[in-house]
């Protein structure tokens, strides 16, 4: 049972250090096999002992000490191999709990039901309903890098693969959860810094909010003032007035204060009132 927990536990993590496990999620693994009132040091000590030989290998470079003095050894191993992990998350899939695993493995292993990828088909995906997928997402989106890699993940798993569901929850959701800066950074992730419009074409009511919520690169990109004749589809057209206070606010670093409300309600009609999505 150990064992089996540890090889989890690495696949989940990517690395194993002993002497400083993680023991909210190690319990979490074990509980799935019967109740645990405490882990047992000993029990871990013998099952690593044991893996150590077999199916892990230590990690292959040095680590640095604060101190800034190269250590000879590092204390913490990795499994020797992809397909030893692929195998492992093959058989625990039905039991993982997405709250213990961090972004990266989000990123790598984790797909909503109906994903297909034909560039990633040979490779081993958990798959889940897209709801605990997108909590899980709002849960990690903090700094700037990790709400753009969030961005990044939608394009691939719900914009590219035409998964409008999962798009929407999330927009939903997101709301509720996440700062606008935040915002921002997703939809810069989502965009590519607004060189990519499939965001804007296949979801065009969600889209007016870039308004409000955009980077400069993604508001000068995909809004344009209704006063200005367009011929193409993909924009997001507002006010002319509406349009230049936003780009003059973000010029001079200052918040957009018009849309600064705790009204949901006032936003979301003002939007109604001021943007529309041109061509559909």
């Amino acid at each position: 049972m150990y064992k089996y927990s540890l090889l989890v536990y690495t696949a989940l993590k990517d690395e194993l250090n002993v002497d400083n496990v993680d023991e909210k999620l190690l319990k979490a693994i074990l509980g799935y096999f019967e109740k645990q009132t405490a882990i047992k040091t000993v029990l871990i000590s013998e099952a690593f002992s044991h893996l150590k030989e077999t199916y892990m290998i230590e990690q292959p470079y040095p680590i640095l000490h604060v101190n800034g003095k190269r250590s000879k050894l590092s204390d913490t191993y990795i499994l020797q191999h992809s397909t030893v992990k692929e195998a492992i998350l093959i058989s625990y899939a039905d039991d993982v709990d997405f709250s213990h695993c961090d972004a990266k493995f989000i990123h790598d292993y984790v797909r909503p039901k109906g994903f297909r990828d034909q560039i990633s088909k040979d490779m081993t995906f958990i798959f889940t309903d897209c709801k605990p997928l997108v909590l899980k997402l709002l849960s990690i989106a903090t700094g700037h890098r990790a709400c753009f890699s969030i961005g990044q993940y939608l394009k691939m798993t719900g914009l590219k693969n035409r998964n409008g569901t999962m798009i929407k929850y999330f927009f939903e959701e997101a709301k509720k959860k996440i700062r606008r800066k935040q915002y921002a950074f997703i939809l810069d992730g989502l965009t590519d810094f607004g060189t990519e419009n499939d965001f804007i074409l296949f979801h065009p009511d969600i889209s007016k909010h870039i308004v409000l919520y955009g980077s400069g690169d993604v508001v000068c990109s995909f809004c344009k003032p209704m006063e200005c004749p367009l011929m193409n589809n993909g924009f997001v057209k507002v006010k002319g007035h509406v349009l230049y206070t936003r780009l003059h606010a973000m010029l001079i670093g200052e918040t957009f204060h018009e849309y600064e409300t705790d009204s949901e309600n006032e936003e979301l009609n003002y939007i109604k009132e001021g943007v529309e999505l041109y061509g559909v």
